[in-house]
């Protein structure tokens, strides 16, 4: 999606002749099936004449399957011919990932000003602010729809003497409602059908300022005044509509990152600027929740592996057992980390559910080790003969276990399509994760059960004073 604005003051027609320049010069961008145009409104503008959208529609993923023809390589080209058309600011940006926490993706704040704000300053700043964090090599650009330009008419309304003339504010706001935009006045029913009654001055008769000026007003007597009897026309310049956040006067912006950046960089480099003292930084939409949750992982992480140990602990029964079987976690967590690494993934919503699901799998894995060299411990083989024999029994089912996971999560690694980015990051971490753990991992956990294992009947007896019962076939 892309969304144009034209300078202020800018006609509809105008407006149009641009959104069809561009339409035309998209088509061209091989990728591309057609596109669609709004006008008179945009996400980011709003309304106006001078406002428009342009919906992108692309050809399928089967016939998009070289770089030069994904999404982030066509954002990239639409923007080029974008800044190709000088008359008309044009933004171009995917869909917010969760449809409905905003309406862009990338990064999106409000620069908000405390106390009386001057919209003339706060649009400078706003330009500015976007002009900084463009300079970074990770920013594609930085953009805001503010703007403090668009003519505008003021009436300044002298009450102590419009009183005077008995006539209320309300019935000089009720009159230029009636005579400039419009003023409802009823339904009627004929012939089976409800019509829709609205009374508005013909356009000849408010087309110039003197026809403002000598809008009749009805008095308390009854007498018509004429609008310059009671107030004056000037012509002023000022935002098209005043945003408010949290109260606040603020100016929306959005970021897009250039490829290989993530909204967390976009963030970080926005958490950097040096405003003035009373301006900030408000977060809204995706980025304010990625805001909030930021730096949650080692904590969720944390917590995961925290209750798989203590399942572990009441199934075994002991505090040392668990041990080696969460030391695979580390090597699962090490080969997820390595796969992000080197596909260039970055750590998104589904990467950290992907490890997550890995400590279970992993611990499941070295649980089948531990539990029958457990048990060949309690037969009365030596630590060492029984870590051996665990690992002898039990070795080939692990592999086929985790080999059957690989191969079946692997279709996720290389999907392609709608919805291909989130299986990827999934498949990724889980594939790359599980691998390394496989290949690597399940062969120190003999290792780690004989250390545990050692260290807990040393404690039993050295520290405890607790003799290891004999086993049912000792003599």
């Amino acid at each position: 999606m892309c969304d144009i604005q034209l300078p202020p003051g800018a006609t509809q027609v105008r407006t149009e002749r641009a959104l069809v320049e561009f339409r035309d010069k998209v088509k061209q961008i091989p990728g591309v099936r057609n596109v669609l145009l709004v006008s008179g409104f945009g996400f980011m503008a709003g309304s106006g004449e001078n406002c428009g959208l342009a919906i992108i529609k692309l050809t399928p993923w089967d016939e998009r399957k070289t770089p030069q023809l994904q999404l982030g390589a066509l954002i990239r080209q639409v923007q080029g011919v974008a800044a190709s058309i000088p008359s008309a600011q044009i933004m171009c940006f995917a869909p917010p990932a969760i449809m409905g926490l905003g309406v862009t993706g990338g990064a999106t704040f409000m620069l908000s000003g405390e106390g009386d704000v001057d919209p003339q300053t706060l649009s400078k700043l706003a330009r500015q602010t976007g002009g900084e964090i463009a300079k970074d090599p990770r920013v594609l650009y930085a953009i805001s729809s503010y703007n403090a330009d668009t003519p505008q008419l003021y009436l300044d309304i002298n009450r102590d003497k419009a009183e005077t003339l008995g006539i209320s504010a309300s019935k000089i706001y009720a009159t230029l409602q009636s005579k400039l935009a419009s003023f409802y006045i009823n339904d009627f029913n004929l012939l089976g059908n409800s019509f829709y009654v609205k009374m508005q001055s013909n356009r000849e008769n408010r087309s110039s300022l003197d026809d403002i000026r000598n809008i009749q007003i009805q008095n308390t007597h009854g007498d018509m005044v004429p609008l310059s009897s009671v107030g004056e026309l000037k012509f002023v310049v000022g935002p098209r509509r005043i945003q408010r956040f949290n109260k606040l006067t603020s100016a929306e912006m959005n970021v897009q990152a250039n490829p290989g950046a993530s909204t967390g960089d976009l963030i970080q480099i926005v958490e950097k600027l040096s405003l003035p003292r009373d301006y900030h930084v408000e977060w809204f939409g995706m980025s304010y929740q990625e805001k909030e949750n930021q730096g949650q992982l080692g904590v969720m992480m944390a917590l995961a592996i925290l209750f798989a140990y203590l399942f572990l602990v009441a199934q075994y029964e002991s505090w040392t057992i668990p041990v080696p079987v969460m030391m695979a976690v580390a090597f699962a967590s090490f080969g997820a980390l390595a796969g992000l690494f080197l596909t260039h993934e970055t750590m998104s919503i589904y990467a950290q559910l992907g490890m997550v699901m890995l400590i279970g799998l992993t611990a499941k894995n070295a649980i089948l080790v531990v539990e029958f060299s457990k048990q060949e411990r309690e037969r009365g083989l030596s630590i060492y003969d029984a870590a051996l024999n665990g690992a002898n029994l039990r070795y080939r089912a692990v592999l086929m276990t985790a080999w059957s996971f690989l191969f079946g999560v692997f279709p996720l690694v290389v999907a392609t399509g709608a919805g291909s980015a989130s299986r990827r990051a999934i498949g990724i971490t889980t594939f790359s994760g599980m691998l390394l753990a496989t290949v690597i991992g399940i062969m120190f956990t003999p290792g780690f059960y004989a250390i545990f294992q050692t260290l807990r009947e040393w404690l039993k007896e050295k520290v405890f004073h607790q003799h290891p019962a004999a086993p049912p076939d000792a003599p």
